[in-house]
């Protein structure tokens, strides 16, 4: 009794070390497919920006396609305060105000 006792659990070890090899593997396999779809998504956000600057482009003039530009650059460089600054002088001067 006590040697199936022992071939059961040494089984039953075996499986769970299966099933646990086997989730570890789905784990790092959805990790991957995680990580290849926010490629995806990033390269698709970088193609849909640089077509909204050559539309951008075309609709405005060159001074305020080269504010939107700044403004844009400020953000990507997470450079908050001066983006605000900034946004705030092109505003007012926008709106007829003087700073």
């Amino acid at each position: 009794m006590e040697y199936v006792d022992i071939v059961d659990n040494k089984i039953t070890m075996v499986i769970l070390l299966s099933k646990i090899k086997v989730r570890s593997s789905l784990m790092q396999s959805k990790r991957l497919e995680s990580n290849v779809n926010e490629n995806i998504v990033h390269e698709e956000i970088e193609i849909l920006t640089q077509i909204l600057l050559k539309a951008t482009e075309k609709m405005t003039s060159k001074e305020t396609f080269n504010k939107i530009i700044e403004l844009k650059r400020l953000a990507d460089n997470k450079e908050y305060e001066q983006l605000n600054k900034n946004y705030k002088k092109f505003k007012s001067r926008r709106d007829g105000n003087s700073s």
